[in-house]
């Protein structure tokens, strides 16, 4: 049968432990980023309203990309040759 595992098993494993570190320091750093943000426009004297448009403009890029897909991206509207650089 299988054997369960405790929570910290993950640590003893030399591969994942700096994954699972550089992930955990990575999503800290994103939720502090996004609570400085709106600090500092609450702090700017801009109310609720003002945060709420504040937040919806930051994720817009995030919408794009769920919505759009990575592949209609600015770079491949063009022609693909003025885009590598070999533009005649």
């Amino acid at each position: 049968m299988f054997k369960a595992l405790s929570p910290l098993a993950l640590f003893r494993d030399p591969e994942a432990s700096p994954l699972f570190i550089a992930r955990l320091v990575s999503s800290a750093g994103a939720g502090f980023g996004q609570m400085a943000l709106a600090w500092g426009v609450m702090g700017l004297g801009y109310g609720p309203g003002g945060l709420a448009i504040v937040l919806a403009c930051n994720s817009i890029p995030a919408l794009l990309i769920l919505f759009c897909g990575v592949s209609d991206s600015v770079g491949n509207l063009g022609a693909r040759r003025r885009v590598s650089g070999d533009g005649r």
